[in-house]
């Protein structure tokens, strides 16, 4: 793996909200739940997934956040960092707010926001 790449790369605010831009996605997932009374559950994420060889982009983006966030190997030759709980999520939101997306999906990050 390439445990290098973490000291190439400036993990500033403004990298990371780059990199959000770029390779992040806010999801708002609803799932089927039969224990609960309406049948479904609604689920916010935001996650990046990279091949295993960038592993410590990774790593570097959940140091950044003071290691809130998990980061799993779903598939082969696969990494994916994702934030799901509100609290954590609202650490990502301060540090989005302070440093906004430049593309359009900052567009996604505002309907994302607005269900939390």
């Amino acid at each position: 793996m390439n445990s290098h790449i973490s000291k190439k790369i400036c993990f500033s605010p403004g990298w990371i909200s780059g990199f959000i831009d770029a390779e992040a996605s806010f999801m708002l997932l609803i799932l089927r739940n039969r224990t609960l009374k309406m049948g479904y559950q609604v689920a916010l994420c935001f996650s990046i997934g990279l091949h295993i060889k960038d592993l410590a982009i990774l790593e570097g983006i959940k140091a950044y956040f003071k290691g809130i966030g998990s980061i799993t190997f779903p598939k082969k030759n696969v990494a994916l960092f994702r934030i799901t709980s509100l609290k954590d999520l609202a650490v990502l939101i301060k540090h989005i707010d302070k440093y906004p997306l430049l593309s359009q999906k900052c567009a996604d990050y505002k309907l994302f926001k607005k269900a939390i």
